[in-house]
């Protein structure tokens, strides 16, 4: 057999495993923390939107407003074994049911107006999403061309 040896030479591949390294070691979670806080973020003003009087059900008549006080705003990200999670929607223990009969309606009552779509609509899981990858492909670009 002959001598012969192939051999494939990359410039600045260390300098890339490097970054790699980087990325993989948790330079990326304070983008991925930021932007799950974006997402919330979004989600919030999409609810404010979305339960003003004129989409609830009866016109607001009945509304005491606190269903929108209920709105998971603390920004707070928690953090188990390998996945990072932050809390959307209504906190059920200060509206009990209430956001819940608002956004499926009961025999009696229809369901305001939008307030399904802004978690299950096609385009708040879209726009969510794009907001999300934003942030962490911003981070993503920033370690790369460190």
């Amino acid at each position: 057999m002959g001598k012969r040896k192939a051999e494939l030479k990359i410039k600045g591949m260390d300098e890339l495993i490097a970054k790699f390294e980087k990325m993989s070691k948790g330079a990326l979670e304070p983008a991925m923390t930021e932007g799950l806080k974006d997402v919330q973020t979004y989600l919030n003003e999409r609810l404010d939107k979305t339960l003003v009087n004129a989409k609830l059900p009866a016109g607001g008549k009945y509304s005491t407003g606190d269903t929108k006080e209920s709105i998971v705003r603390d920004q707070v990200v928690t953090k188990e074994n390998d996945s990072i999670s932050i809390k959307l929607g209504f906190n059920l223990k200060e509206s009990g049911l209430t956001s819940i009969y608002l956004m499926y309606g009961t025999p009696r009552m229809s369901p305001a107006k939008g307030l399904h779509a802004c978690f299950n609509g096609a385009k708040s899981r879209r726009e969510a999403k794009e907001i999300f990858e934003k942030r962490v492909q911003k981070e993503i670009e920033k370690i790369m061309n460190s």
